[in-house]
């Protein structure tokens, strides 16, 4: 049981570390979900509900900045890398609301979610 816990801590600790850039953080995040399960990923988002939501809000922020983007290469399908990766980050802010429900029910993060 302990070797899994410093298994997924190893995982989670880019995650962790502010000093990381957001894509960087969020893949750590990734990397983490993939080798847990729900009551671990639950848990995990519960005692870090902020930082998971600051990296989730600030990726999904700068992938939207990103595709609005003028530029002759803007994706023009749903299979493009950019929509692709703003799905993956929506995926975990739809994790977010199944696994802190009662804060979103309270109004945590409300203006940054709604401020664009």
């Amino acid at each position: 049981m302990e070797a899994k816990e410093e298994m997924l801590k190893k995982k989670a600790k880019n995650f962790l570390d502010e000093r990381l850039r957001p894509k960087a953080r969020a893949k750590s995040l990734w990397t983490y979900l993939d080798a847990t399960n729900n009551f671990d990923q639950a848990r995990f988002f519960q005692e870090h509900a902020e930082q998971v939501f600051q990296v989730v809000y600030e990726t999904c922020m700068h992938q939207v900045d990103k595709i609005k983007q003028v530029r002759t290469d803007r994706p023009t399908s749903w299979n493009s890398k950019d929509i692709s990766n703003l799905q993956k980050t929506l995926y975990l802010l739809r994790k977010i609301f199944l696994y802190l429900p009662e804060l979103m029910r309270n109004g945590w993060e409300r203006k940054k979610i709604g401020t664009r």
